[in-house]
């Protein structure tokens, strides 16, 4: 099986206006990552306002503020924690 890498944006793509993620878009993410497969947020929304409803989820890593900060790419990949948590860490790549 060939590993892929699935970027998915929240609004009107995970989640309807200001909606929690249904039960099957989690149950499907989970899937996908079971399988081998890697899943990231991508989105607009900067890390404040995602919500710990969309981030239960699970995800393997965050691409949030579309991705810029000034003109550093910001990527905040999960670290699962000893206690079952997980560190978020902000990565700058110039770009």
């Amino acid at each position: 099986m060939n590993q892929k890498l699935i970027f998915l944006d929240i609004d009107g793509t995970l989640v309807a206006a200001m909606a929690e993620p249904s039960a099957l878009a989690a149950k499907a993410i989970q899937g996908a990552r079971g399988n081998g497969h890697k899943v990231f947020l991508c989105t607009g929304r900067n890390m404040p306002i995602i919500g710990s409803d969309i981030l239960s989820v699970g995800f393997d890593g965050i691409i949030a503020s579309a991705g810029l900060r000034g003109r550093a790419l910001r990527f905040f990949p999960l670290i699962s924690g000893r206690h079952g948590g997980s560190i978020r860490l902000s990565m700058h790549l110039p770009c």
